[in-house]
């Protein structure tokens, strides 16, 4: 009988969230902002209210982030694997083993400077352009242990499982052959 396995996401996902919000409040709020407080003087009282306001939003976002982080729990059972998460409203997201049938591990720039990789479940249902569930913010090792666990619970073997099978059949075959040479003898 196979055990369930329990993961969280590494501290670095914090981080990871930090960054891709700082980038798009950078994108869509300051970089509108800041030109008009310069550039338009008589806007500035106005504009400054504006630019409070958008910094507690973004802190805002950096509060919700860290919240999220911690809400986020992954699990394998025997019969599913399964995300959990959210910070207002907590969703869950299951897929049976059954259903997988493509499990890839992915690392934006952002994730590979971090040190972190998500690991991605396809199903039938939803292609392989989108994945099912994501586990993100886990570290490469741990990625490459899940995808190995779950390719090994749902029959798939990865080439290192093949080479190792290969291996035990061909050393079996050898001992197989020196048992017959010995009773030929």
């Amino acid at each position: 009988m196979q055990k369930s396995l329990s993961f969280k996401p590494e501290r670095n996902l914090i981080s990871y969230y930090f960054i891709i919000i700082s980038l798009a409040m950078l994108c869509v709020c300051y970089s509108w902002i800041v030109p008009l407080i310069i550039f338009v003087p008589e806007s500035q009282p106005a504009t400054i209210i504006l630019l409070i306001i958008v910094i507690v939003v973004h802190i805002i976002c950096f509060i919700w982030a860290y919240y999220y982080y911690k809400s986020l729990q992954y699990f394998i059972t025997e019969e599913h694997v399964k995300s959990i998460g959210g910070v207002l409203i907590k969703q869950e997201n299951t897929i049976p083993l059954t259903k997988i049938n493509l499990v890839t591990i992915s690392r934006n720039i952002f994730e590979k400077a971090l040190g972190i990789a998500s690991i991605n479940f396809h199903s039938a249902a939803m292609g392989l352009a989108k994945p099912e569930i994501s586990f993100k913010g886990l570290s490469p090792n741990t990625a490459n242990e899940i995808r190995e666990e779950v390719l090994k619970r749902i029959g798939i073997l990865t080439e290192e499982r093949r080479k190792h099978i290969l291996e035990e059949i061909l050393h079996e075959l050898k001992e197989i052959r020196n048992i017959l040479v010995a009773k030929l003898k």
